[in-house]
């Protein structure tokens, strides 16, 4: 079974399946903000990968929103390389929770998951 480093550390994790433990890295990855530095204008980040907060930019219309699942894609695919394919199905946020639904392929596999953030 192909588990992170996290996951070797963590005995409690000994048992994880391999949906189990994507599910649990894309929670990570989506779950960490990137936070722009002192100096926005060349786009440097404090953390340097996850997702920026839903904020009413992204909410404003359905360009924003598509962007704001472009990014949520492409992170999912830069830090979880077990993945093959991830569609962001829908997102939502009510001001203190967003969630997201996905579907993800791994190999042949594929299967939808809601995460919070």
């Amino acid at each position: 079974m192909a588990i992170t480093l996290l996951e070797k550390l963590d005995s409690s994790c000994r048992n994880h399946s391999l949906q189990e433990s994507i599910c649990d890295q894309i929670q990570r990855v989506i779950s960490t903000r990137t936070y722009l530095g002192l100096n926005s204008a060349d786009n440097t980040c404090v953390t340097g990968f996850g997702v920026p907060e839903i904020v009413d930019q992204y909410r404003a219309n359905e360009e924003q929103q598509k962007h704001y699942c472009g990014i949520i894609r492409q992170q999912i695919l830069l830090l979880e390389p077990r993945v093959n394919e991830v569609e962001v199905k829908s997102i939502s946020s009510d001001g203190s929770c967003g969630k997201c639904h996905l579907t993800i392929t791994i190999g042949k596999e594929t299967f939808t998951e809601k995460f919070s953030f």
